[in-house]
């Protein structure tokens, strides 16, 4: 019961961090996002917009849909106008004269199209037109939130709970609560905390005013950074390796060039220094340094030495897995050597001839007296008294502790070196010899589906590793290594083998056959469901829904997952067990 609950417990860990990690999204450029893949993707449309949430808006032939980070079609280019998918929805007019609503990414209307204009749904809030008049916010569900102010014009959409607005030729923003700040600027941009450089400490927008020169940085209050602020921002664009690279030549010593950058900006540098500097390379650079506008951004995630947590997991996590591959290393080193060193103790069988000729060479008598043979007969007598009594033939005893083993087999050699002759005596030494070789001969007692899971496993993480370009490869050869551990910690002592055979053996199998007759029972009665529409015109369309198999299939994903990590805890409890603690 003890093992079956620490497994539990593990998998219920796999699982929460496995939750913890599924809300990251993908931001920036398509070119960034896509890599190598992008001149491929590219050629299949006429353009692809920047990712948004693990998505990009491609068009072609002046139609629109939505790919993946992969570059997989998720939605066909057909409709005449989408959003971005942003929290689950998608602004969309089907039709160049159609009114804009909402659907998902299973292209399922959410909220009917009757609005003349949709904007993206931000922290629950979106604004819309109703017409050319009145533009209100609605939350997911459609229900009208607050009416958005006459006289203004929406400029930029929501980010960090601030949209763009400007009126009269000054622009300002409004909050998603419907209340516009009093500040108002020349220009103005959105708000932004990272690029595909950088990393702020926390959102910040370009703006201009006619009493300053030049851009500066606002914060999300409207105001203009405070000298502890912009110092923070210019911190962080210094610690980036990028920044670094381009403002220090060749020739200079990089170290040297960023401990001048920070002194500089940690004393001299003014808030409009620090946003021309960001500004011109963002500006420069229309590639990869595009600006990234992540809402999902939590600036209390932020760890010192401008490290987000991504940075942290990245950096960490090889090493992690470096040191348990070396760990798992030793451990099959030292169970090597352990087998090594049984394989040299296994006991050949004697003869009374072997024994008169090795008394001979030694210069003793011949034939042992029947007093020495009656003392070894009693020494074997006493020693076999604390063996225990088996369940299976009550009136036979085994050695069936490694202690017992131990003290049996020096008791055995000792009988040995005394160099025997009676046949008699002879006989049950060597019966004593077949038991400890018996008792001592391990048994692989391991999972063979678990192996051969962990193979199919291993090939697949390896060829998205190698497909990807060696990212990730550490993974699949700590399986590797940990599948090696489990198969040489698998094989255990016959002594406990047998002890097991007299309590009705372990309940291992009978778990992992449940849990794969689970996955493909769930595969076998997994339903795909047509949904039949038929319109007024007499033209019907067809809907499948394989929901319930990508259920299955991402609950097959996950428990593979958690079965390939066991197989490391298996092959550590294994090897605790089978070659360190075992009694």
């Amino acid at each position: 019961m003890k093992r079956i609950f620490i497994g539990w417990v593990w998998i219920l860990c796999v699982l929460c961090l496995t939750s913890c990690n599924s809300n990251k999204h993908v931001f920036g450029s398509a070119e960034y996002v896509l890599g190598i893949k992008y001149k491929t993707v590219l050629a299949q449309y006429d353009h692809i917009g920047d990712y948004a949430y693990g998505y990009a808006i491609v068009n072609k032939n002046d139609l629109y849909g939505i790919i993946n980070t992969d570059g997989e079609v998720c939605i066909e280019p057909k409709y005449a106008a989408l959003g971005i998918y942003s929290e689950g929805l998608i602004g969309v007019k089907a039709h160049k004269d159609d009114l804009s609503g909402y659907m998902n990414i299973k292209e399922k209307m959410i909220i009917p199209a009757q609005y003349q204009f949709v904007y993206n749904f931000h922290n629950g809030i979106a604004l819309v037109a109703v017409n050319q008049d009145s533009i209100i916010a609605i939350n997911k569900k459609g229900v009208k939130q607050w009416d958005f102010p006459k006289g203004y014009t929406i400029e930029q959409d929501f980010s960090f709970g601030r949209a763009l607005v400007s009126k009269n030729g000054k622009y300002t923003y409004i909050t998603q609560e419907g209340v516009v700040l009093k500040t108002e600027f020349e220009s103005a941009g959105p708000f932004f905390c990272q690029t595909a450089f950088y990393t702020l400490p926390f959102p910040v927008a370009f703006a201009t005013h006619e009493k300053l020169n030049n851009i500066f940085l606002i914060s999300v209050d409207g105001c203009t950074l405070s000298t502890e602020e912009y110092h923070k921002v210019a911190d962080a664009i210094c610690y980036s390796d990028e920044y670094l690279k381009e403002v220090c030549g060749r020739n200079e010593d990089p170290d040297k060039k960023h401990r001048e950058l920070k002194n500089y900006y940690s004393n001299n540098a003014t808030n409009n220094e620090i946003a021309n500097l960001l500004y011109g390379n963002i500006a420069g650079n229309d590639t990869h340094n595009s600006i990234i506008w992540d809402d999902s951004y939590n600036p209390s995630m932020h760890f010192s030495f401008h490290w987000d947590s991504d940075d942290i997991l990245d950096a960490v996590m090889p090493i992690l897995i470096i040191l348990l591959i070396i760990a798992y290393i030793v451990m099959i080193i030292h169970m090597i050597v352990i087998r090594s060193d049984e394989k040299n103790k296994i006991f050949k069988p004697i003869a009374v001839q072997q024994q008169v000729d090795l008394r001979r060479k030694a210069g003793l008598p011949e034939y042992m007296t029947d007093e020495e043979s009656f003392a070894i007969d009693d020494v074997l007598t006493e020693v076999y008294n604390t063996w225990s009594l088996s369940k299976i033939n009550p009136n036979e005893r085994y050695p069936m502790t490694k202690e017992q083993i131990q003290r049996a087999q020096v008791t055995l050699k000792d009988a040995i070196d005394k160099m025997p002759t009676n046949e008699e005596l002879i006989e049950r030494i060597n019966a004593w010899g077949e038991m400890m070789n018996t008792m001592t001969e391990r048994i692989f007692v391991g999972s063979k589906p678990l192996i051969i899971f962990d193979v199919i496993f291993v090939l697949i993480f390896g060829a998205i590793s190698i497909s990807s370009g060696g990212m990730g490869l550490e993974v699949p050869i700590a399986i590797i290594v940990m599948l090696a551990g489990y198969i040489l910690s698998a094989y255990e002592p016959g002594f406990i083998a047998y002890k097991k055979e007299q309590r009705n053996g372990g309940r291992r199998a009978g778990c992992l056959a449940a849990i794969f007759g689970s996955i493909a029972t769930g595969f076998a009665t997994a339903k795909t469901y047509k949904t039949i529409t038929t319109y007024g015109d007499g033209h019907t369309e067809t809907r499948t829904d394989d929901s319930e198999t990508w259920i299955q299939l991402v609950f097959t994903l996950i428990i593979t997952l958690i079965l390939a990590i066991l197989t490391g805890l298996f092959a550590l409890f294994n090897y605790l067990r089978n070659y360190v603690l075992y009694k």
